[in-house]
């Protein structure tokens, strides 16, 4: 027993002499199992966003495009789009007319109408909508021909930047697209039934992915070679329109109203008239 406790006091003073030894040996453990940690972590970190990257589906929620503005400052060639609305009256009774007019710009502008809707009130005027996409190189002769075919109420005309965006679609499929090689370069060196399996239908969900972009695509290459027209085209309201015509029956049934106050007046009065009369009589009668 005292043997041991020599041994632990020539131990602990061994320590003590030490003490700067010790401590780097301790930082230096302390170090390298943190740095160990943090590498298992990012390597998890990375296998798992592989694998979710590679396992989702091919529709719109698998998809996510970075958030940003779509200025591009370094970009030469931009992408814009156009938006006009348009909104005329014209006398009443010259719709069918006007919108003759409109047909025919419509035509000589290759413009295609999207949506239509005409609309008739109760004062017989009627009103149309008109949605419609024309080229952009004829954007600006449509808009001057849509202002002549009545009195212009309305114009707005927008146009949006939106090279970023348009960018960052085509460097998401361009990494989507290596990912599908990859995939398929992995199935081509697969033995295995059960990864073959799964790797045709990560194929699968990869290459809905790459459509789905490649339909986002074509959707921005739409907008920015046709510009979107709005086209409102309304009758004027008639200088009698708030005006309230009286008819015959209605001045009859005035007429008789008024006679049955004028009788429920003179009801009233009889009364107070006899007894003024009665009054004045006894009066007169005194006074002699």
């Amino acid at each position: 027993m005292n043997g041991f406790s020599m041994t632990l006091k020539k131990q602990w003073k061994t320590v003590k002499e030490n003490w700067l030894i010790v401590l780097v040996i301790l930082a230096l453990i302390l170090f390298l199992g943190n740095f160990s940690l943090d590498s298992y972590s990012s390597v998890s970190s990375g296998g798992q966003f592989i694998a979710e990257d590679y396992s989702r589906g091919g529709g719109a929620e698998s998809i996510y495009f970075p958030g940003g503005d779509d200025f591009a400052p370094d970009v030469e060639t931009r992408r814009i789009t156009y938006y006009a609305s348009v909104s005329v009256e014209i006398d009443k009774g010259d719709f069918a007319e006007a919108e003759d007019k409109f047909e025919n710009v419509v035509k000589s502008g290759n413009a295609i109408v999207l949506n239509r809707n005409v609309n008739t009130y109760e004062d017989e005027r009627r009103q149309g909508y008109y949605s419609l996409r024309v080229p952009v190189d004829n954007l600006e002769p449509l808009l001057d021909d849509l202002k002549e075919i009545g009195e212009v109420t309305e114009f707005s005309k927008d146009a949006s930047d939106i090279t970023g965006n348009y960018i960052r679609l085509e460097e998401r499929l361009r990494i989507e697209q290596d990912k599908l090689t990859r995939l398929k370069e992995f199935l081509l060196e697969a033995e295995d039934v059960s990864d073959k399996v799964q790797l045709n239908e990560q194929i699968a969900n990869q290459e809905s992915t790459v459509e789905y972009i490649l339909e986002s695509l074509s959707r921005q290459d739409q907008r920015i070679e046709y510009a979107t027209v709005s086209f409102n085209l309304v009758e004027e309201e008639s200088d009698f329109a708030n005006i309230t015509f009286v008819t015959f029956g209605e001045l009859v049934k005035s007429f008789v109203n008024s006679i049955s106050g004028l009788l429920k007046l003179i009801f009233v009065l009889i009364p107070w008239i006899v007894v003024l009369g009665i009054i004045w009589f006894f009066v007169r009668k005194f006074k002699k």
